[in-house]
């Protein structure tokens, strides 16, 4: 019984309405399944970089508890990183489908899926051919923004029947797309396709936990983070409307530097001070400041331009590399991966993709085999902007 002393009680009476229930479906599929912040990796990730934040204070609280509860007494090394391990190994990888399961049973999620879309990472070239494929029932689809099906069930007049012809697209396309199957509807697949050239904006380095500043010094290790990016095309790129929204954030609308040469790299850091007295400026491209902090045990970074359009989405893991994860190297995109023009976004993601810095404390705004650091711990003036 659903007490009346809380919020649970509006949710009970909304999931009464079939209208409520189609809505709150469609945040389902959006939320458990491709990418959505529910699946098992993502939510993985987000619940590290959450750890992280407190594994340092768990030591001091297993400590101010000491043998209070039991002998011997919990202890991070024990308890704290073995329930992480369980959380990693075993409830991460099932709870996913575990949850779409119970809101099937209960009426909340539809028996049937939605249809797939069979679209590459990235962007497509004009006239690409989009293909469905729907496990039970029939595709109705909109090339409109619109959902395919009205409030009440009925089928919208704005919406199309697939027949299992290819659709060609000839420009950036909002395609929505429902399954329906003995009246029941499915939840929504609403999928952006992107049509045109690919922005050639890259992030080509990640210092994502430093090594600890020399003693004396006012700053902390995470002052020195940064990111890299490098236009990795032709032409000379604009950079307004780039944004950084996940894990930490940055827009590039009103940087400091707001264009990129081809092959040219840009620099954003966690703090501007810190940075150039470790680094110098000399002939670095620093365009601001971001917000928050990357996470010493690896995170999600997504690099979008505008609201809709996703150039990169991936997660970092601090396993990938161990040096990279405080003695002071950072994740350096490999060469190869950087100067392919046909290199996917999802290899980004790899571990392949990446290796540690050539010298400590990487090379932000320049090639990884810039010559050495000054004796005072700065950059030396020589810079190039050659491809990481």
């Amino acid at each position: 019984m659903t007490s009346r002393e809380t919020p649970a009680l509006v949710y009970a009476a909304l999931s009464q309405n079939a209208e409520f229930r189609v809505r709150f479906a469609d945040q389902v599929f959006r939320n458990y399944f491709g990418n959505g912040p529910l699946t098992p990796k993502n939510a993985e990730a987000r619940w590290l970089a959450r750890a992280s934040e407190i594994d340092r204070a768990i030591v001091g609280e297993s400590a101010r508890w000491g043998d209070f509860r039991r002998e011997p007494p919990y202890t991070r090394d024990a308890e704290w990183i073995a329930e992480q391990n369980r959380l990693r190994m075993e409830y991460f990888p099932q709870r996913t489908d575990i949850v779409v399961a119970q809101l099937r049973e209960v009426g909340m999620y539809p028996s049937i899926d939605p249809p797939g879309l069979e679209v590459p990472n990235g962007f497509v070239e004009a006239g690409f051919e989009l293909l469905f494929s729907t496990p039970l029932g029939k595709t109705h689809f909109t090339l409109d923004g619109s959902d395919p099906r009205l409030e009440g069930g009925a089928v919208s007049a704005s919406s199309q029947l697939d027949t299992g012809e290819p659709i060609r697209l000839a420009e950036t396309t909002r395609v929505r797309a429902r399954a329906l199957h003995q009246g029941e509807w499915s939840a929504l697949n609403d999928t952006l396709i992107r049509v045109g050239p690919e922005p050639a904006l890259r992030i080509s380095e990640i210092m994502y936990h430093p090594a600890e500043p020399a003693a004396g010094s006012p700053f902390e290790a995470d002052d020195l983070e940064f990111l890299e990016f490098q236009n990795t095309g032709a032409i000379p790129l604009e950079l307004d409307g780039f944004v950084l929204d996940s894990g930490i954030t940055f827009s590039f609308a009103g940087a400091l530097v707001q264009q990129l040469a081809p092959g040219e790299h840009v620099v954003v850091v966690r703090n501007a001070t810190a940075f150039a007295e470790v680094y110098g400026l000399d002939g670095v491209r620093l365009a601001g400041e971001y917000s928050g902090r990357l996470s010493n045990s690896g995170e999600e970074l997504v690099l979008r331009r505008g609201t809709e359009e996703i150039i990169l989405n991936f997660t970092y893991d601090d396993s990938w590399y161990p040096m990279t994860d405080g003695p002071g190297l950072s994740l350096v995109i490999e060469a190869a991966v950087i100067e392919d023009p046909n290199a996917l976004p999802k290899r980004w993601g790899e571990r392949t993709s990446w290796r540690p810095s050539r010298r400590p404390g990487g090379s932000p705004g320049s090639t990884d085999n810039a010559p050495p650091r000054a004796p005072n711990g700065r950059a030396t003036s020589t810079r190039t902007t050659a491809s990481t």
